[in-house]
């Protein structure tokens, strides 16, 4: 469906630790130039956020400020 709508090769792997597979995303989106879009539970979401708050040693309250 999504190559019909002109997204091209989609690439697929599996993943169940989300964080793991938060990054593997984020891999692939660069090497492919596009954007990720994580959609998911407010608890995943708030997991992701601490990984990457963490993993690039960034201000939480920062981060959760409008801009």
């Amino acid at each position: 469906m999504m190559e019909k709508m002109g997204a091209g090769h989609i690439p697929t792997a599996v993943e169940k630790d989300p964080t793991k597979a938060f990054e593997m995303a984020g891999q692939m989106a660069r090497e492919e130039g596009h954007q990720l879009l994580v959609i998911g539970s407010v608890y995943l979401i708030g997991d992701l956020l601490k990984h990457v708050v963490e993993r690039d040693g960034l201000n939480l309250w920062d981060e959760l400020t409008v801009h």
